[in-house]
């Protein structure tokens, strides 16, 4: 398991298929971003079978994110079933530091809390496939 929390300089950005382009938009204020990685690994059971090597199966990656927001309509950008491509910087644009990259982001479910100041809470499952965890190249 990975968990990051977030700052404002994070870059959290979600772009998702448009029409005739796709668009880009910046997650409502997250706080905290956890990754839980499942690597499923299989060993033959059958008696006949001779070769009892490990044998690798799906990488899947889950995980949930959290932020607040004081509008309600910016938690449309973070319904279920939204879905596109994902940008995480957690430590913001700094050369060197880790950026991880999906080629498909969707939302499972999302829980909401709601206080009487006006401040809502959001919290976010999510799968990820075609992962890329790699340090931000430094600048030409």
């Amino acid at each position: 398991m990975a968990k990051f929390r977030l700052n404002p300089d994070t870059v959290f950005e979600l772009t998702v298929p448009g029409d005739p382009d796709p668009v880009t938009y910046d997650i409502p204020c997250p706080t905290t971003v956890s990754f839980e990685e499942a690597l499923d690994v299989f060993i033959s059971e059958c008696a006949a079978n001779t070769v009892k090597e490990r044998v690798l199966g799906a990488l899947s990656v889950t995980g949930s994110f959290s932020g607040e927001v004081e509008n309600d309509a910016d938690l449309e950008l973070v319904e279920p079933g939204v879905s596109g491509e994902l940008l995480l910087q957690p430590m913001g644009e700094v050369e060197a530091n880790i950026e991880i990259s999906s080629e498909t982001f969707e939302i499972i479910s999302r829980s909401v809390a709601m206080s009487s100041t006006g401040l809502t809470t959001y919290t976010c499952n999510f799968a990820m496939y075609d992962i890329t965890i790699s340090a931000i190249p430094e600048p030409d």
